[in-house]
């Protein structure tokens, strides 16, 4: 489960540590430099140990700048001082390991990320640490693609070498969200046909029990191409409440979706429900996956808890 400091997070995370068997805390920086930069809170630390909840934060290259990425990739020594950084964090705190979470790093960059994985790997097994990365998925074609799809690419979902980072890396988390996104018109956040297309394509040579499923629990709300906010399930039925939405299942994407004005701008919102994440679930099972990856705790159907089992 991802966390980020916030009072919703902090909420369902106390309320269901129970349910929890890896926490994924979004705490930490990679700079240029390989140094890092962390915001641990201490009160998340000890419940979760105390819980017996594993604790394996995300490390984003800072401000998710590609020129950061890209003088940490490029640069053998700044590899080592990360790896070395991240080792040194988790003794001290007591975590689990670390998940790379490098994002809008450009398919030029490909085999300089693997490199980092397998830097990372490399020091995190000699000191009994676990490594995660988080990835992007693609479909066939997508480098053949033109316009904005091509620049997604170029830009964000081609610099995953699959099949390179499982060999490395204990785990990779698929994120299978933002089907559509920032620069796509209104759709489903994850329908159910894209993906298990994404899983079809991106798993190849990837074993599946070194792989997570991504779920969103969150909404994206268009007003036009490249014009979206983002928010919770809570927020998204305020909204409906308030603008006379009507939600309805798309039974094809198994998604809910409603439209509403709101001083004179029509928005188009997606989102998932339990309902829906109950669809999507048994994906994990369909493909031997090793698990699931949700983004994020707080934001939430609150009746999404009844889908999970308390820990054994």
């Amino acid at each position: 489960m991802y966390y980020v400091n916030t009072d919703d997070g902090r909420a369902s995370l106390f309320a269901h540590l129970n349910q929890i068997d890896v926490l994924s805390p979004a705490w930490y920086d990679a700079n240029a430099d390989g140094t890092i930069t962390g915001y641990a809170r201490r009160d998340v630390i000890d419940a979760a140990h105390a819980g017996g909840v594993a604790i394996i934060p995300l490390v984003v290259n800072k401000d998710v700048d590609p020129d950061v990425a890209h003088a940490i990739l490029a640069d053998p020594a700044r590899r080592a001082a990360l790896a070395a950084n991240l080792v040194k964090e988790a003794k001290t705190y007591g975590y689990a390991g670390f998940q790379l979470d490098f994002e809008q790093v450009p398919w030029t960059d490909r085999d300089l990320l693997t490199a980092l994985t397998q830097d990372c790997a490399n020091a995190f097994h000699a000191t009994g640490l676990n490594l995660s990365i988080a990835v992007i998925p693609r479909l066939p074609g997508d480098e053949a693609a033109s316009g904005t799809l091509l620049d997604y690419f170029h830009q964000w979902s081609g610099a995953y070498d699959f099949a390179a980072l499982a060999k490395a890396a204990d785990f990779l988390s698929f994120m299978t969200y933002d089907e559509h996104n920032g620069v796509t018109p209104p759709g489903p956040v994850s329908g159910t046909p894209w993906m298990r297309r994404a899983l079809e394509f991106s798993m190849q040579g990837v074993p599946p029990e070194k792989a997570t499923l991504g779920l969103p629990t969150y909404y994206h709300d268009w007003t036009g191409v490249g014009r979206l906010t983002s928010s919770s399930y809570a927020d998204a039925m305020i909204l409906a409440q308030t603008y006379a939405g009507m939600p309805a299942l798309d039974a094809t994407e198994e998604e809910i979706h409603f439209g509403y004005n709101r001083y004179g701008v029509h928005h188009e919102l997606w989102i998932q429900s339990t309902d829906t994440l109950r669809r999507k679930l048994p994906l994990m099972y369909e493909y031997g996956l090793k698990g699931i990856s949700v983004w994020r705790l707080g934001f939430e159907d609150p009746s999404f808890w009844s889908l999970i089992p308390a820990r054994r």
